[in-house]
C-alpha cells in the first residue's frame, strides 16, 4: 500500500487510550537524543542560520561525530548510520569537506544529492534512501531545495510538505534535521509561521 494511503479500517490510534496503558506499553520507548535538545529520535528539527554562517557545516560535523561514535557535547554513543540529504552542494565540495574533517571512508555516513525523480515523489525516494542505508539521523540541505524537487509545485508554503516528513520520521524512528534559511532583515526563518508549527524543534545560530 502507497505510504500515503490509509486503510478505512478502524486502528489504535484512532481509539482513545488512557495515560496509564501508554505508560505501561512497554512498546512504546521514549525517543533517544542523539544530541541533546536537538536532534532527537522521530523528531523533525527546523535548523535555520542566515546564509554562510556554517549551518552545513555544523551539521555535517554532528553527522560525522554520529557515524563514527565520536563525543557530543560530553555524550557518546555506538556509531549510527546517517543520511545527508546533500541538494544544494555537488559531490566535490563534501568530498572537499569531509577529508578536511578528516571522516573516516568506513564510516556509515551516506549522501544523497537529488530527490527528484520522473515517476516516484521526492518523499518515496527519501524513505528508499532510509531503508536501504538503515539512517538513523537524516538531514535535508535545504527546505528550499526540498520544495524544487516537487516539479509540480507552485505553492510559497511548505508546511504541507512537512507533515508527511514527520509521520516518515516517526514510521521509520530516525531524527530529521531540515536546514532552512533565515529572513535577511530579522533572526526568524524565512517563509510562513506554519512552517514552524509543523516541526518539533527549532534550532537556529547566528553571530
Amino acid at each position: 500500500m502507497p505510504q500515503h494511503t490509509r486503510s478505512r479500517q478502524r486502528s489504535a490510534d484512532n481509539i482513545p487510550r488512557s495515560i496509564g496503558s501508554i505508560i505501561r506499553d512497554s512498546s512504546i520507548t521514549q525517543p533517544i537524543q542523539r544530541v541533546p535538545g536537538i536532534i532527537i529520535e522521530m523528531a523533525v528539527t527546523l535548523f535555520f542560520a542566515r546564509e554562510k554562517l556554517g549551518k552545513t557545516t555544523l551539521l555535517t560535523w554532528f553527522m560525522k561525530q554520529l557515524a563514527m561514535g565520536l563525543e557530543i557535547f560530553g555524550l557518546k554513543s555506538e556509531p549510527q548510520p546517517v543520511l545527508f540529504a546533500s541538494l544544494e552542494e555537488g559531490v566535490h565540495l563534501i568530498k572537499m569537506r569531509a577529508k578536511h574533517m578528516r571522516i573516516s571512508p568506513s564510516a556509515p555516513m551516506h549522501v544523497l544529492t537529488d530527490l527528484a525523480h520522473k515517476t516516484r515523489a521526492p518523499i518515496t525516494v527519501l524513505e528508499e534512501a532510509v531503508v536501504a542505508t538503515g539512517a538513523k539521523v537524516v538531514v535535508i540541505d535545504s527546505l528550499t531545495a526540498y520544495a524544487l524537487a516537487h516539479v509540480k509545485r507552485n505553492s510559497p508554503d511548505t508546511s504541507d510538505m512537512l507533515y508527511p516528513l514527520s509521520k516518515l520520521a516517526a514510521k521509520h524512528r530516525f531524527a530529521l534535521v531540515i536546514v532552512h534559511h533565515a529572513n535577511k532583515n530579522s533572526d526568524e526563518f524565512r517563509g510562513h509561521t506554519s512552517t514552524g508549527a509543523a516541526v518539533d524543534i527549532i534550532a537556529s545560530i547566528s553571530t
